[in-house]
């Protein structure tokens, strides 16, 4: 048995130490030999994974972690002989990944790591056992590289920097859609003081997410250069939208130096109360900013008043999103309410609409089939931006009333209307079931011109019915 096997046999054993040590002294009397930097490669990988269940199962120190990975990282350099790309070189990546999102030689690590050593497998989405979905490998890399472009931008050197830019670009260029692609973007171009930019960067992440409190809290760093009022508005919102107090609590912060400047102390002390408060009983630091802001007068005087409830801004928020949008209304008819897929369906014309989702279009569940609704969306555009309930009750053309004669086939659940000098409008079985078996008597009905995917046609389809 080669060495290299006996690395390989006691690593599957589980003895990563005899394994580690092995490798250790063999490479350094030959550290040219292939076999034994794949055999010590995979001892390495299986540390690392080492460190991340570790760390997930609580078992191991954030301090120790970032240790252990600096080692392992530095042994990997030195294994220039691995064959890349491959499958070893990705789950590297894939552990480095996991143990720690703020660790700063990230930027240098990928670098190293090597844009090109993707395999075909990496690029393709991560199905877990739960059945969600995660990105991609590639995708996860690049958002790192974004993230510590960001969270490190003053340590690191300028050609790392420049690099690491450059990726991020590159990543956009071939994912220009990807929200957090265009999220790490708009803070990079904050941290280099183009805050025209950062919020047009943002435009379409805070579009898709517009109940995501961490991109309303960024809006409200960039709007907190030029308009005040609404980076306190962006603040309080992001407030009202996080599910757990720790994760806004720098946001109160930022928010109660708003309120103070705009001499809303009383609000601004709430603030901080409550972000002192969730700092304590988590036990999180209480930065040098807070304390400094806890000494002042304007708190020291409110800072016994009983807080008070959390402000509803929601309905100022569309008004801030979309100042800059060129929106356009339409009118529309609401005809199919999916209450099992949780979403509404305007019809614009025959072959035209836009979904409206409850989550995203509040109150839009509660509309009544046949109601006309006023749509805005972008000029040029077609995703809807918001809604509105409109006075009119029909549209020439779509939706439009017509009385006739009620007429059933006698082996159909379905009827007819037949509108004198006007069309045969199509009554579906739903419509029927509740008027009975009727025929030749008058009726009024409401109804949608639609298309027949039966018979590639136009026709007109009742919504309502009644009986004059």
């Amino acid at each position: 048995m080669s060495i290299s096997q006996q690395i390989t046999a006691l690593r599957k054993g589980g003895d990563l130490g005899g394994a580690e040590k092995l490798a250790h002294d063999e490479l350094k009397k030959n550290h040219s030999d292939r076999y034994l930097q794949n055999a010590y490669g995979w001892v390495i990988y299986f540390r690392l994974k080492e460190i991340s269940d570790g760390l997930l199962d609580n078992k191991m120190t954030h301090m120790k972690a970032v240790s252990g990975l600096n080692h392992y990282v530095d042994e990997y350099f030195q294994l220039n002989l691995l064959s890349k790309p491959d499958l070893l070189h990705s789950l590297v990546l894939t552990q480095v990944l996991k143990i720690d999102k703020e660790w700063i030689r990230f930027v240098g690590f990928a670098k190293w790591w090597g844009v090109d050593n993707f395999r075909e497998e990496d690029h393709e989405m991560l199905r877990l056992n739960n059945g969600k979905e995660i990105a991609s490998l590639v995708l996860r890399y690049f958002y790192r590289i974004g993230h510590a472009l960001t969270k490190h931008h003053a340590d690191l050197s300028d050609t790392d920097q420049a690099w690491g830019e450059n990726q991020l670009n590159e990543a956009l260029n071939k994912h220009p859609d990807d929200q957090w692609l265009n999220y790490y973007k708009s803070k990079l171009l904050l941290l280099k003081g183009d805050s025209k930019g950062a919020q047009q960067a943002l435009m379409l992440v805070i579009r898709r997410q517009k109940r995501a409190y961490w991109a309303w809290a960024h809006l409200g760093d960039i709007l907190s250069i030029d308009n005040l009022e609404q980076s306190i508005i962006c603040y309080q919102y992001a407030v009202s939208l996080a599910q757990k107090p720790g994760q806004i609590v720098n946001v109160r912060e930022k928010l109660a130096k708003l309120l103070a400047i705009k001499e809303r102390f009383e609000e601004a002390a709430a603030h901080l109360k409550r972000a002192l408060t969730v700092r304590e009983k988590e036990k999180l630091k209480i930065p040098d900013s807070l304390k400094q802001l806890l000494a002042t007068n304007w708190y020291q005087q409110n800072a016994d008043l009983k807080l008070s409830k959390e402000l509803d801004v929601s309905s100022l928020v569309d008004d801030i999103l979309y100042e800059s949008a060129n929106l356009v209304s339409r009118f529309g008819v609401l005809d199919n309410q999916n209450e099992h897929k949780k979403l509404a369906y305007i019809s614009f014309g025959v072959n035209e609409g836009v979904v409206l989702r409850y989550k995203q279009f509040t109150g839009i569940e509660n509309i009544k089939l046949g109601s006309v609704v006023s749509v805005e969306v972008e000029e040029g555009g077609s995703t809807a931006i918001r809604w509105s309930e409109s006075e009119k009750s029909t549209i020439d053309g779509l939706l439009e009333n017509f009385v006739g004669l009620m007429e059933k086939p006698d082996d159909r659940e379905f009827g007819f209307l037949r509108v004198t000098g006007g069309p045969r409008i199509f009554v579906p079985p739903n419509l029927m079931k509740k008027i009975g078996n009727v025929s030749d008597e008058n009726f009024r009905c409401k109804a949608i011109l639609s298309m027949d995917k039966k018979k590639g046609k136009e026709g007109w389809v009742a919504l309502k019915v009644e009986k004059i």
